[in-house]
C-alpha cells in the first residue's frame, strides 16, 4: 500500500476515533446532565407544590419561635436578692426577652432598683381585688393569675420563682415539643413521689377526682415551667387554675400545710397522703393530667432535658451580673 494512502487512512482513522470520544463524553454528557438537572427540577417543583398544598393545619417545628414570648416571675422583699441571680441569667441567656415582675409586696427601694434592670416590667398584684386568703403569698394563689394575665397578653411565657437559674437557653431543646407534643413543658418534682401523697383532700374533691386517679403519677413542679397559649391550655388549664386560686376550699383547703410532711406513711403506701399540701402546684398537676391524659402528660415531664440548662438555688447567689439599663 502505497505510504501516503496509509498515511491517510491512519489520519482518518484517528479523527474518526476523536469525534467518537468528543460525542460520548461532551454531547452525550451534557445531554445526560440537561436530562438530570430537568429531572430535579420537576422533582424540586413536586415538592414546592407539595409543601403549599399542605392542609393549614399542619404544624411547623419552628412556628412557636414567632410567637410573643415572655419571662413572668413575682416575688416580695425577702425573696429579691434570690432574684436578682434569676434575672441576670434570664438577661444572659434570654436576651432581650421581656421580664414582667409581679410586686408582691417590695420597698421603693428595691422598686427602684428593679426599674433599672433592662428588660424588667414591674407589676404591682392588687391584693384588694382578690379574695382575702390570695393575700398569703404562701400558698401562692397568686401566682395563676399573674400567668394567666401574662398569657393573655403574649403567646409564649416562661414562669419561673425567684430560686431559678437558667445555665442555657432551653428554647431549642423544648420548643419543637411545644409545637408537635405537648403546649405546657416543665419537670417533676421526682423523686419525692407521686401527685397524690401531696394533695390534700379539699383540692382532691373540688376537681372530681381520686387519690387512686394518681397512683405513680409523679408531680408537676410549678417552679418553672414553659406554657403556649392554645384554646387547650387556656380553657382546660389556666383558666381552672385561676378558678382554683380564687377558691380557698380548692387551692388552700382547712387543714392544708405545706411542712412537715410524715414520709413513713409511704412505707406501707407510696400513693397514701403524707400529710402536706402543694398548693398551685397540686392544682396545676391535677388539670394538666386530667387535660392531657397519662401519655400526653408523661412529655410534660421534661426532666432529662431540662435540669442540665435549669437549676433551683433557695438563696442568694452571684452566677451573674444583672445588667441595667434604666436611667
Amino acid at each position: 500500500m502505497p505510504m501516503k494512502r496509509r498515511t491517510f487512512l491512519i489520519f482518518l482513522s484517528l479523527f474518526t476515533a476523536g469525534l467518537c470520544v468528543f460525542y460520548l463524553y461532551y454531547i452525550s454528557g451534557k445531554t445526560a446532565q440537561n436530562r438530570k438537572d430537568r429531572f430535579l427540577a420537576k422533582k424540586s417543583t413536586r415538592k414546592t407544590v407539595a409543601l403549599h398544598t399542605r392542609p393549614t393545619v399542619a404544624r411547623s417545628s419552628s412556628s412557636v419561635t414567632q410567637l410573643r414570648f415572655a419571662v413572668v416571675t413575682g416575688f416580695s422583699e425577702n425573696h429579691f436578692e434570690e432574684a436578682e441571680d434569676m434575672i441576670a441569667s434570664v438577661q444572659k441567656f434570654l436576651p432581650s426577652t421581656p421580664i414582667v415582675v409581679f410586686n408582691l409586696g417590695i420597698s421603693e427601694k428595691t422598686l427602684h432598683k428593679l426599674n433599672l434592670f433592662c428588660n424588667v416590667q414591674v407589676r404591682s398584684f392588687d391584693f384588694s381585688a382578690w379574695p382575702s386568703h390570695v393575700k398569703n403569698v404562701g400558698d401562692c394563689a397568686w401566682k395563676p393569675i399573674a400567668v394567666g394575665e401574662v398569657l393573655r397578653e403574649f403567646s409564649l411565657i416562661f414562669y419561673a420563682d425567684a430560686s431559678v437559674r437558667l445555665f442555657g437557653d432551653f428554647r431549642p431543646t423544648l420548643y419543637p415539643l411545644l409545637d408537635d407534643v405537648v403546649p405546657v413543658v416543665g419537670e417533676s418534682t421526682a423523686p419525692s413521689g407521686p401527685a397524690g401523697s401531696y394533695t390534700h383532700d379539699g383540692t382532691l374533691a373540688y376537681f372530681h377526682v381520686n387519690r387512686v386517679d394518681f397512683e405513680d403519677v409523679e408531680m408537676f413542679a410549678a417552679t418553672y415551667f414553659v406554657a403556649k397559649r392554645t384554646k387547650e391550655v387556656m380553657s382546660n388549664i389556666i383558666e381552672p387554675w385561676v378558678d382554683c386560686a380564687l377558691h380557698s376550699d380548692c387551692i388552700s383547703p382547712v387543714g392544708a400545710h405545706k411542712w412537715p410532711c410524715r414520709a413513713e406513711m409511704q412505707k406501707t403506701n407510696r400513693n397514701a397522703f403524707i400529710g402536706c399540701h402543694r398548693y398551685d402546684q397540686s392544682a396545676l398537676t391535677i388539670l394538666l393530667f386530667k387535660a392531657f391524659g397519662r401519655e400526653r402528660y408523661a412529655h410534660c415531664l421534661q426532666d432529662s432535658r431540662i435540669r442540665s440548662l435549669v437549676k433551683i438555688n433557695r438563696y442568694k447567689t452571684t452566677f451573674y451580673r444583672v445588667q441595667e439599663c434604666g436611667a
